[in-house]
């Protein structure tokens, strides 16, 4: 029996470690919404004054959002409380991402045009719909790590 449990530990050994630094299916949503944030927020700063009002469009999603972002705030904290890093790494995390998208945001045609109609679909968006929007989106997030997913073995079906 003893032995028995010493080869499963073995065996478990690395998934353990690995899902000690990926993320699971809830953590790259949270990136994805972070991320969707983000990069709205780099728009309406880097598009003022182009005629739109991007910093408005902006406002109102934070205002229609907020309850959402700070749910996705609290899921970021955890994911990288999970990993045993602290604030610090968060913050870093928003700096990097900010850092991209702005770095982006120079690769695209007409950025303030395209930007401003995510942020007008921000605006109106319930929040509820908020991952899902970001998962569309985004794709995978800025340094997401998804898990890998281990398939269910076949069941075997009775011969005729």
């Amino acid at each position: 029996m003893l032995r028995r449990l010493i080869v499963v530990a073995v065996l478990a050994a690395p998934w353990a470690a690995w899902a000690a630094v990926c993320d699971s299916p809830a953590e790259l949503s949270a990136r994805q919404v972070r991320q969707v944030q983000v990069e709205a927020m780099v728009a309406a700063l880097k598009c003022q004054g182009t005629g739109a009002d991007v910093r408005g469009l902006y406002g109102e999603f934070l205002h229609r959002s907020n309850a959402a972002l700070n749910q996705n705030a609290a899921e970021l904290r955890a994911l990288f409380a999970r990993r045993g890093k602290g604030a610090a790494a968060v913050d870093r995390y928003m700096t990097e991402l900010s850092n991209e998208a702005q770095l982006r945001s120079s690769h695209i045609d007409d950025y303030c045009g395209v930007s401003t109609r995510r942020l007008e679909e921000l605006a109106d968006l319930a929040p509820a719909r908020l991952p899902a929007f970001a998962a569309a989106a985004i794709g995978m997030p800025y340094d997401g790590d998804p898990c890998p997913v281990v398939a269910a073995k076949p069941k075997h079906k009775a011969k005729p």
